[in-house]
């Protein structure tokens, strides 16, 4: 840390470069009784070690030295950045003329002494240039507080550009919601039916199917695909907790945030980290998003995934009853300012069949009060095995409706359906 002024006399120190003796023991005399800590050294080698060295706060430097001379000395100190800052008071044996003056301020130096050295002007000089220092110091610190100060402000300022982005945002958010709470019932049926893709992605080596089964309320189920670049396909399925227009306003919400990110967003796990950071925060207590998504690459066949809450996805294995269900840890969503989403990977192959459903379809309870299990789902798959994924749909539809009697479901019921085919 750089000295203040109020301390130089005691804690400054002092470098003397000067190749007699005498003249260093001389100097010594002088500057020791005032607190001065020295450091000496003889020639011009010494001098420019010592100095980038321990980085003296004054250096007093002699002219006349065999060699390379004093005038040489300072330039050279002037010249590198390491000691450029420190002052030098030369010491020559000269008078005073013009030209020797001259050439010792074309050096770099701050002061200069003749010989016979007078105690009462070295120390005045010493004193006097050893302030100038230590202002200069000071003047140093406070350019580089000043810097900081003003990275800190660039820093707030790109800060409140993102709050204002944020806040943008939020009004988009506020707006959807005063759309939502003017209509009916009948009317947010309608826009959340408008939440849904119009159409089915048609791309190599997969075959979709989906399917939203209403329940006559409002609700909060949600599906959608992305099609990243011709290279990838997203999978995504969310339901709401709770019903009403508080869910279909979520619902609206989560489309719009999946809608901004998906396209620019490869990770899955990232996907849910952005969704959760828009949400969380602006739900009511209780309420929040289980999300499944995932990443299908279309050239190695390989899917990422991330489930935050949702009922886990069964991937059936083409040609075999072997089956496995799609897990992550990780948080639902909105519920927590910092969510915590996991990641991971399978390899899929022709002929598999995966599907996604929200949990309406275990809410779907028989005469006999018997809930409808994904074991019971996953004896569907296996006994239609081979089918089209809107074969398939339709198969697991017809089921529901057998299990239920007819009756209306208690939930909304969403179904995504994709099989993996050759290229």
């Amino acid at each position: 840390m750089k000295m203040k002024e109020s301390e130089a006399s005691a804690e400054a120190r002092i470098l003397i470069v000067d190749d007699r003796p005498e003249n260093v023991e001389l100097l010594e005399a002088f500057l020791e009784p005032e607190g001065y800590h020295l450091l000496r050294a003889k020639d011009h080698e010494g001098a420019l070690a010592i100095a980038q060295g321990e980085q003296p706060d004054l250096i007093l430097l002699d002219v006349a030295m065999p060699g390379v001379d004093g005038y040489q000395v300072c330039l050279e100190l002037k010249r590198l950045p390491a000691t450029a800052h420190i002052p030098v008071v030369l010491i020559s044996a000269y008078y005073r003329e013009v030209a020797d003056i001259t050439r010792g301020l074309e050096a770099g130096a701050d002061e200069y002494v003749t010989t016979p050295v007078d105690k009462r002007e070295l120390l005045a000089r010493v004193r006097a240039t050893l302030r100038t220092k230590f202002m200069r110091d000071e003047l140093e610190e406070k350019r580089q507080a000043l810097e900081h100060a003003n990275g800190q402000l660039r820093r707030q300022a790109s800060e409140i550009r993102r709050l204002n982005e944020e806040l943008r945002f939020q009004n988009a958010q506020l707006q959807v919601k005063n759309m939502l709470m003017e209509l009916e019932l009948d009317m947010a049926r309608e826009v959340q039916k408008g939440l849904l893709p119009r159409e089915i992605p048609r791309l190599p080596g997969v075959a979709l199917a989906a399917c939203y089964l209403p329940t006559g309320r409002v609700g909060g189920d949600l599906y959608d695909f992305a099609a990243l670049d011709g290279e990838a396909l997203g999978l995504f399925i969310a339901d709401v907790a709770g019903h009403g227009l508080p869910a279909a306003f979520i619902a609206a919400m989560t489309k719009i945030i999946f809608d901004s990110y998906a396209p620019t967003t490869r990770s899955s796990a990232e996907l849910l980290a952005r969704i959760n950071r828009q949400l969380a925060g602006n739900l009511a207590m209780g309420l929040y998003v289980t999300i499944f998504y995932g990443v299908y690459r279309l050239k190695d066949r390989l899917l990422t995934f991330t489930r935050a809450g949702h009922p886990k996805p069964i991937l059936l294995r083409g040609g075999s009853d072997v089956a496995e269900s799609l897990d992550t840890e990780g948080h639902v969503v909105g519920a927590f300012e910092e969510g915590e989403f996991g990641e991971a990977q399978v390899v899929l192959e022709p002929g598999d069949t995966l599907v996604l459903f929200t949990d309406g379809i275990n809410e779907c309870v028989s005469a006999t009060g018997e809930r409808y299990s994904s074991d019971h789902l996953l004896a569907v798959l296996r006994q239609h095995r081979g089918l089209g994924p809107e074969e398939l749909v339709a198969a697991i539809r017809q089921d529901l409706t057998a299990w239920t009697g007819g009756e209306p479901f208690r939930d909304d019921v969403t179904l995504v359906v994709m099989t993996v085919e050759d290229h």
